[in-house]
């Protein structure tokens, strides 16, 4: 209990040393994602708060921080590939009156990773193998 609170203190420090401290020749901007870098291991080790909520940190504080929009920071936790296959997945567990597939992570970065020269049809009829292979 009280490594998290520790942690936490420092952690935050950290962040405010970064914030207004930056050595000469270091962009401003790179020196607040160092800090918050620095802020998140230290949170991550000490447990200070919940992992998942260092973990969307980055989405959270480098648009506040000036560093990049929302909409960049937030783009490494989203993918369209995943979120139409969840779509179709559901819909057809739906139709086929089955529960939705759990995915596991590998199944889920080969979707993101495969570059799907097809339409959205070859997208749909992966989720609708998947449905019913369960």
């Amino acid at each position: 209990m009280i490594r998290n609170r520790v942690g936490l203190v420092i952690g935050l420090l950290v962040l405010l040393v970064g914030l207004f401290t930056a050595p000469d020749g270091v962009a401003p901007e790179a020196w607040r994602v160092l800090a918050l870098g620095a802020m998140m291991v230290i949170w991550w080790v000490s447990e200070a708060v919940p992992l998942p909520v260092t973990a969307l940190l980055p989405v959270l504080l480098l648009p506040w921080l000036g560093v990049m929009p929302i909409s960049e920071a937030a783009g490494p936790y989203s993918s369209d590939i995943v979120f139409l296959f969840l779509h179709f997945a559901k819909l057809l567990a739906k139709e086929y009156k089955v529960a939705v597939p759990s995915l596991s992570e590998d199944f889920l970065d080969a979707l993101i990773k495969y570059e799907w020269p097809g339409n959205v049809r070859q997208l749909e009829n992966i989720a609708e193998r998947v449905v019913l292979s369960q």
